[in-house]
């Protein structure tokens, strides 16, 4: 029985530090210590090195396509430094990466040259299982308290338990109807402090972002004809939805308000429709962004240089990436993802645990990054740059073959 126990423990080690990670800023939530963060990715690092410490030097130049990649980046930072010199904010957002981002790339290159067992279904069982505990710290908690910016940042400490619930029904083939039943019962009392949140505070960025990973994985999982009609018909609901936003919304609040029910995501929509300010206020900071790009669309202004002058950072990553640094820079943090975005939606060569293992990290992150937050502070961006390289150099690899 030990001997099951042990085998168990060391198939399962790599998909266990996997979900922790993906849990670590509901941890930063809960575990309310200055460092938390840094503290606890640094013990999944060292964890990681103990457990693979023998395989890490015979295997070090699998990963040389990561670490050049890695050393680019670098190179880009200095350039940075020596074009615009070091201040106060730019340093804050270069230690930010080397918590957030190195952490979490040496974590995961680690992973890939040590031949990791990773397994996307037992990621998400494992995290459905950590949030389950997190719920007893939860339960009674006053979330009116909070501002609505804390708020906001907890709907995306839940965002990983919503996505992978989903994931776990997708991928369960083998139970009947009736049990899937019983168990959605089962998570509906088990989660249930998740639930009051969610339709009493979550933010809109998270509720798209939920409903963008479900439509998206099940259009990856369809064959190309499928994939074509559900495109189709997905954009002229699009078209609808944004030209009779207003009178949907208003019938959507007034069918939830007759079963007394009260959905924060539908009534803020609303009024901001209302008011013609979808954006929120993001329109004059949106333009202050692209100001400073046509200024310097080359080198860019500066690491957290619109921090400084404006107060704030611009609220999409894409045009932060290209205000700091550039349109090299820019292009060199967001073209991996484009690519093993379009290449896991549309591709048929690709196993539907990697497809789904990617869309589950990627809607963690790349949403909130086109609304708010800044990328240097999302654990899940980099994360997902890691992986989306880890595709790119698989596709160039059977290009070597196929020449060969």
């Amino acid at each position: 029985m030990l001997t099951s126990i042990l085998e168990k423990t060391n198939t399962y080690f790599d998909s266990l530090l996997v979900a922790i990670l993906c849990c670590v800023p509901m941890i930063s939530f809960l575990v309310n210590i200055n460092n938390i963060i840094p503290f606890t990715l640094g013990v999944l690092l060292l964890s990681l090195l103990i457990k693979k410490r023998n395989e890490i030097f015979k295997n070090y130049k699998k990963g040389l396509f990561f670490l050049i990649y890695i050393f680019i980046f670098f190179i880009f930072l200095l350039i940075n430094c020596i074009v615009f010199g070091i201040h106060e904010e730019g340093l804050k957002k270069i230690l930010s990466f080397f918590v957030y981002g190195f952490l979490p790339w040496i974590f995961l290159y680690i992973m890939y040259i040590c031949n990791s067992n990773l397994k996307f279904i037992i990621v998400i069982k494992f995290i459905n299982f950590f949030y389950a505990l997190f719920a007893l710290s939860i339960y009674t908690t006053n979330f009116w308290v909070y501002t609505p910016k804390d708020r906001m940042a907890i709907s995306y400490y839940i965002l990983p338990l919503l996505l992978s619930v989903f994931f776990e029904f997708l991928l369960d083939k083998y139970n009947s109807i009736s049990i899937k039943v019983v168990k959605a019962i089962i998570y509906l009392i088990i989660y249930y402090p998740y639930l009051r949140f969610t339709i009493g505070f979550m933010s809109r960025g998270t509720i798209l972002s939920v409903f963008l990973c479900v439509f998206f994985a099940i259009l990856c999982l369809l064959n190309k004809k499928n994939k074509i009609i559900l495109s189709t018909i997905s954009i002229l609901v699009a078209i609808i939805i944004l030209i009779f936003g207003v009178p949907l919304l208003e019938g959507l609040q007034s069918l939830v308000s007759y079963f007394n029910i009260s959905f924060e995501f539908i009534n803020k929509n609303l009024n901001l429709l209302q008011s013609n300010n979808l954006g929120n206020g993001r329109s004059l900071i949106y333009q202050n962004a692209i100001n400073g790009i046509i200024q310097h669309p080359i080198i860019g202004n500066g690491i957290g240089s619109f921090n400084m002058v404006y107060g704030t950072y611009p609220h999409n990553f894409i045009m932060q990436t290209w205000y700091e640094g550039g349109i090299l820079y820019m292009l060199f943090l967001t073209i991996p993802i484009i690519y093993s975005f379009f290449r896991v939606v549309y591709g048929n060569d690709i196993k539907k645990e990697f497809k789904l293992f990617y869309l589950f990290i990627f809607f963690l992150t790349i949403v909130r990054l086109l609304l708010s937050f800044e990328y240097w502070l999302d654990l899940f961006f980099w994360i997902c740059i890691f992986i989306s390289l880890y595709l790119i150099k698989k596709d160039i690899k059977k290009t070597e073959l196929k020449g060969d």
